[in-house]
């Protein structure tokens, strides 16, 4: 029995639409909330500035708050947290 060219589209129309689906999918992954997973992170390093080769400024978001860390040095230091703006 031949099969006629309406008898192929159907197939056809759903073959080409499975790797748009598999992308779709791929993205929206990404956007998934899992339970395991936070949403939100606590501690953001906004900003670093290299002063020499050793030591660096950090700007850190730390629960909604900012703080200024120098690092590298002979011991790490809390330069201080700056208010709101």
């Amino acid at each position: 029995m031949m099969m006629s060219a309406s008898d192929w589209i159907a197939p056809a129309v759903a073959l080409a639409a499975l790797p748009l689906i598999a992308v779709a999918l791929r993205f929206q992954r990404g956007r998934t909330v899992s339970p395991l997973r936070r949403t939100t992170r606590a501690l953001i390093v906004q900003e670093t500035i290299a002063l020499d080769p050793r030591r660096r400024v950090h700007l850190v978001a730390c629960a909604g708050k900012r703080v200024v860390l120098l690092t590298g040095g002979p011991q790490d230091l809390v330069i201080g947290w700056l208010s709101e703006p």
